[in-house]
């Protein structure tokens, strides 16, 4: 079972992955502070069940589609490789110095 969820308040984009024996919570958070930093982290959560997992979700987030989420996932790459070329650049001006 594959659903999708998005909470405004946590920005935050869910996937609740079910399987037989496992059930997981993957989420990516993308956004802007006030002061112009960009958040991106990303994560997976373990449930013993999926009812837990779901009524977590429900009560947390609305649902929303499978592009939702993979639209953060594709914002949080984004600003991933721009923070890693940046880190990289500047190990390359620390060795020229």
């Amino acid at each position: 079972m594959l659903k999708y969820f998005h909470s405004i308040t946590q920005k935050k984009t869910y996937k609740l992955h079910c399987t037989d024996d496992q059930t997981y919570v993957y989420w990516v958070s993308v956004y802007a502070t006030t002061e112009g930093a960009f958040v991106h982290a990303r994560g997976r959560d373990v449930f013993k069940d999926k009812c837990t997992a779901l009524n977590y979700l429900e009560f947390l987030a609305k649902p929303c589609r499978e592009s939702d989420y993979m639209d953060a996932l594709k914002d949080y790459f984004q600003i991933d490789k721009a923070h890693r070329e940046q880190f990289l650049a500047s190990l390359q001006t620390k060795k020229r110095n």
